[in-house]
């Protein structure tokens, strides 16, 4: 049995455009209403960096610190459980976070991640089937890195790593430099790391599979089987150990090694990988209609919930931005009923009409204008 996660109290000190925040008593289901660039996203950022250590909005910090300020403070307080509480709190300067578990500063941000679980529903999200490949690789990351601290660990070495490649293969195209060696160093920390990370991606995936296709079976009335397959350059019987895949991605290194040395950057790996979605044998994305691209982004937004839950045998957070306007009737009922009484949500929207209440228990209404909030019930 899995114990729902509670967000009880949210502090924020000059955070995006709130000066000075302070709310507590916060319910199972908050509605923040407000117009537009009122601060409502801002509100649900700050939950997500509390989760993860890091925006969904932005990787520059300095955008998190109010204008005029030097840092900002982000602390949140949650109950697992009647008897089990943790406080977290993140302050953010221009060149850095230093984060804070039960108050104490914690030397390690890895440390500090993954303490809470949160999943990010926005009206981005939809695209997810009919978007970019990096979208998809984006969506995965988030997930992974949500549910995995060493994930994102590997995917920020990964990152870096290929940066420095790059680099040094334009230094070598131009004549700076002729030492194929560091090369060779390069290339093996790239496979290294980004080895576990298509190791993980597949394993994922299949788990992902499992979960969504139920779900969307569900949602489509029994008519719709979804399938999820996984692209990548490393191969499907080299993904059964992060050892196997590393193995794979060097052999593909060094396999384009004379292209990339006359282009001067990095042509393989799995920083291009992509998911391909098939309903009953067909391509989403190639032929599936806007209602059915949305069902498969619900499903998997879905299966994350259970994923989470099954992993962490606690139930996460769920952040729906502005998703309300953007799904009929029957998708809203689907989504709420799926998840009612085993998650706390937060939903932002400029309209309490574009939310069927009568389908949700009775929220906290938070009004939100300009980083300014007021709460009620629906009534109130």
């Amino acid at each position: 049995m899995s114990i729902k996660m509670k967000l009880e109290e949210l502090k924020l000190d000059h955070f995006r455009n709130y000066e000075s925040l302070s709310i507590e008593n916060l319910s199972n289901v908050n509605i923040l209403l407000g117009d537009n660039a009122q601060g409502k996203t801002n509100f649900l950022e700050a939950i997500y960096l509390l989760s993860l250590g890091k925006s969904f909005r932005t990787t520059h910090d300095s955008e998190l610190i109010q204008s005029g300020s030097n840092e900002a403070l982000v602390e949140g307080t949650f109950t697992r459980s009647t008897k089990s509480k943790i406080k977290l709190g993140l302050k953010i300067k221009k060149h850095g976070k230093i984060a804070y578990l039960n108050q104490l500063e914690q030397a390690r941000m890895s440390d500090f991640i993954g303490q809470i679980n949160t999943v990010i529903f926005s009206p981005e999200d939809l695209n997810i089937v009919k978007g970019t490949p990096a979208y998809r690789r984006h969506y995965l990351d988030l997930e992974l890195s949500s549910i995995s601290p060493k994930y994102l660990n590997e995917l920020r070495i990964y990152q870096r790593t290929l940066k420095q490649k790059n680099q040094y293969l334009k230094m070598m195209r131009e004549g700076r430099s002729s030492d194929e060696v560091y090369l060779d160093v390069l290339n093996n920390d790239l496979a290294k790391s980004g080895g576990y990370i298509a190791w993980a991606r597949n394993k994922n995936i299949g788990e992902l599979e499992e979960s969504a296709s139920d779900i969307h079976f569900r949602l489509t009335q029994e008519k719709e089987q979804l399938k999820i397959i996984y692209l990548s350059e490393v191969r499907s019987e080299s993904l059964d150990s992060p050892e196997d895949a590393a193995d794979a991605l060097l052999t593909i290194f060094k396999g384009h090694r004379e292209r990339e040395l006359r282009q001067g950057v990095t042509v393989a790996g799995i920083q291009h990988d992509d998911l391909s979605f098939m309903i009953n044998g067909t391509n989403v994305a190639s032929f599936g209609s806007q209602g059915q691209k949305r069902s498969v982004s619900i499903s998997l937004k879905l299966s994350e919930i259970e994923i989470i839950k099954k992993i962490r045998h606690e139930a996460p957070i769920l952040l729906l931005d502005d998703i309300f306007s953007e799904l009929d009737q029957s998708r809203q009922t689907f989504l709420i009923k799926s998840f009612e009484k085993e998650v706390q949500i937060f939903i932002t929207t400029t309209s309490i009409n574009d939310i069927d209440t009568s389908i949700i228990e009775p929220p906290l209404i938070i009004a939100v204008n300009d980083g300014e909030i007021s709460t009620r019930g629906i009534n109130g």
